[in-house]
């Protein structure tokens, strides 16, 4: 079996996680002038994952050019960075799980709007 060069794959590696981080602001930068779609619960669950994302991979690219005392410190903020960008997740899912059943549970009722007297 052959060995990757590991010097290409950190390359590689800070290669998409820029790729990644920079997908990630334009995402971030497309929603904020909104406020309308910012106060929609989906959205600011998705702003709260886009956030925690852009922590995690930048502390993970920091951890790069941790040594002693530091490495541990960026160690412990990326570990926790990434459980809060899963969690996030989990909760991002969960959201559009609950709205998917709602609209299909809905699907076809007519409304029925009140008569004024």
């Amino acid at each position: 079996t052959a060995v990757v060069d590991s010097e290409s794959q950190s390359l590689a590696s800070e290669i998409l996680l820029f790729v990644s981080s920079t997908c990630l602001l334009l995402s971030l930068v497309a929603i904020l002038p909104f406020r309308r779609l910012r106060s929609r619960e989906i959205v600011r669950i998705h702003i709260n994952f886009i956030v925690s994302n852009l922590i995690a991979t930048g502390s993970f690219l920091a951890l790069d050019n941790a040594y002693g005392t530091g490495c541990l410190v960026a160690t412990f903020i990326t570990h926790t960075a990434w459980l809060s960008v899963f969690g996030w997740m989990i909760v991002e899912g969960s959201t559009m799980y609950k709205q998917t059943v709602l609209a299909i549970k809905n699907y076809g009722k007519k409304t029925k709007k009140k008569k004024k007297k």
